[in-house]
């Protein structure tokens, strides 16, 4: 009904609203400037507080991954995948008898 009524409207019944709608979208375009320079700005004081405290506070590793490391650059690290034996689902002693 709504869509009819604006198809049959005129040009200068429309009028307003066109502008309205446009005006709208200039508001938008601005707001959407304003925040990606925000973004901008707040994605590079980040990388530069991050390398700051990286500097500061060097990264130490633990014992587990001192051996990680010195295991992995010899090559005798164990990549593969531990086998499994079963699962919980098989088991038929709850009572539903497996069908």
């Amino acid at each position: 009904m709504l869509g009819k009524m604006w198809k049959d409207a005129s040009d200068d019944e429309k009028q307003p609203y066109k502008q309205r709608a446009e005006e709208g979208k200039v508001v938008y375009l601005a707001a959407l400037a304003s925040y990606k320079e925000l973004c901008r700005v707040w994605d590079a004081d980040s990388i530069a507080f991050r390398k700051a405290y990286e500097a500061e506070h060097p990264s130490v590793p633990s014992k587990e991954e001192e051996e990680e490391i010195l295991l992995s650059s010899q090559g005798k690290r164990d990549r593969r995948a531990k086998r499994v034996s079963g699962y919980a689902e098989s088991d038929v002693s709850d009572g539903e008898g497996g069908l």
